[in-house]
């Protein structure tokens, strides 16, 4: 049994004594017990499988058998010690692996190995408790959800730049999973301001995703955060933050319209470049004719297959209220082109809005859509799938925006010098392929052409989360001696 406090006084003598080495070697004596440990329960657990797939008359049958054979083999006593030791202590080891890292901890404070693992066991400990359990206990959040955030925010703090993410990741799902606890909630804004704010930088997806969570303590402790984010990093957060305030989620949306309204107070001019360029970015994915074609495909379907005229109507609102206000050269010709059969058929709609639901004229709906169908068929025979699109017509503000404050989308790195936009191209490309991207060049302050691709109707937070998967793993692969040579 070990006492952490027995070990924190042993600490103090040392210190005085000037015996760091014996504390280095005491700290690696106890991470390698804990090491030891795990290694020696995990291999009971896969010995018990084994055994209990024997005479089974499966296809893992035979591996059992095997399995079986290698503890009679000259390394088969040691899986039999393992699984003595895991028999004779049960569940007491893995309280004696936490001890075990524990006291590395309390031996070599400043040790990032130590702090990760045993934050690491503490998480999966708690995970599982809720796996054999289907819930967890209070005892368990103080006792393994609550350490483990504190043992995160410890490793990240004595990490290295390209080793965080993984214990800042772990960090945020502890907390997401646990945050109706409010223990855990202060847990973590005790640590906020133990690590640096660059932090958070890597993992702005995954906290933007819950800036509408359910736990009050936990929205205003993200929001607080997200605003710090931006205070020292603007350039980071702002495009994201716009595009999390246009979500059809109110809750979501109205979260980051809180947050881009504080921010707009220390940055005025910066967060409203940010607004003119989403939106213009956003105009420019999907024009009018598109718009129209994808929503009325999609009314159709709920109208014909689904007999929803109210569902129609939320998809057919919002492009009746834009084409009332057209503000680009290609949206005022379309305008002129359809608007009026747009407007006869949206009057159609209110006035079969307009009455009682028992009494409601189902004729005024077929009138509408004759008028719609009339309106589709004009738009694909008109206006072909372009290969190109001028700035001039489509989004012409963007023209107009030259010598930025704001910095070039994905460009922003803290360590480096900032690359503002310069100015934008006015031709676009436009791909051939089902959803239309569209090719787009910035021009940075830095003399460099970017390239980006514009896509609209798709969620780009998967692809997101992919790049951010590779980033992680060639940050894994690059800390390995034998990969890192061979260049993987």
């Amino acid at each position: 049994h070990i006492d952490a406090r027995v070990l924190a006084n042993l600490n103090g003598r040392s210190e005085a004594a000037d015996d760091a080495r014996t504390i280095h070697l005491l700290a690696r004596y106890y991470f390698k017990q804990a090491e030891w440990l795990s290694t020696a329960q995990q291999s009971a657990l896969l010995t018990q499988r084994a055994r209990a797939k024997v005479g089974l008359g499966n296809e893992d049958a035979s591996y059992a058998r095997r399995m079986a054979r290698r503890e009679a083999s000259d390394d088969g006593r040691n899986r039999q010690d393992a699984q003595f030791l895991y028999e004779l202590k049960g569940d007491r080891i893995n309280e004696a692996i936490l001890e075990s890292y524990r006291a590395a901890t309390v031996l070599d404070r400043k040790w990032y190995k130590a702090w990760h693992s045993l934050a690491l066991r503490h998480y999966h400990e708690t995970q599982r408790y809720e796996t054999a359990h289907a819930c967890i206990t209070e005892d368990v959040v103080e006792n393994h959800v609550v350490p483990a955030v504190h043992g995160f925010f410890r490793a990240i703090q004595l990490s290295k730049s390209d080793t965080t993410l993984q214990d800042t990741l772990r960090l945020l799902t502890a907390w997401f999973n646990y945050s109706q606890y409010e223990s855990v909630a202060q847990a973590v804004q005790d640590g906020f301001n133990s690590v640096s704010i660059r932090t958070w930088l890597q993992v702005i997806p995954q906290i933007l995703a819950r800036i509408h969570i359910k736990s009050e303590s936990t929205r205003r402790l993200i929001r607080q955060l997200l605003v710090e984010v931006g205070k020292a990093h603007p350039h980071a957060i702002l495009f994201s933050l716009y595009v999390a305030a246009r979500s059809d989620h109110t809750e979501r949306s109205q979260a980051a319209k809180d947050v881009l309204a504080k921010l707009h107070d220390v940055f005025p001019e910066l967060v409203e470049e940010t607004e003119v360029v989403s939106r213009e970015l956003i105009r420019i994915t999907l024009l009018f004719p598109e718009m129209w074609l994808e929503a009325l495909r999609n009314a159709s379907m709920c109208y014909y297959g689904q007999k929803d005229v109210v569902e129609m109507m939320k998809i057919l609102r919002p492009l009746h209220k834009r084409a009332r206000n057209p503000e680009t050269l290609r949206e005022y010709h379309f305008v002129q082109m359809f608007g009026s059969d747009l407007a006869a058929a949206e009057e159609h709609l209110n006035q079969y809005f307009s009455t009682d639901p028992a009494h409601r004229n189902e004729a005024l709906v077929q009138q509408a859509w004759e008028l719609y169908y009339v309106v589709f068929r004009r738009i694909e025979k008109l206006f072909p799938k372009p290969s190109t699109l001028a700035l001039k017509d489509t989004a012409p503000t963007l023209l107009q925006c030259r010598d930025m404050e704001l910095a070039v989308p994905g460009t922003y790195d803290p360590d480096r010098e900032i690359v503002y936009i310069q100015s934008f191209d006015p031709i676009l490309m436009v791909y051939s392929s089902k959803q239309h991207p569209r090719r787009m060049f910035i021009y940075g302050s830095d003399g460099v052409k970017y390239t980006f691709l514009l896509k609209g109707r798709e969620d780009l937070r998967q692809d997101e989360r992919v790049m951010q998967l590779f980033g992680l793993i060639n940050s894994l692969l690059s800390r390995d001696t034998e990969t890192a040579r061979r260049s993987l």
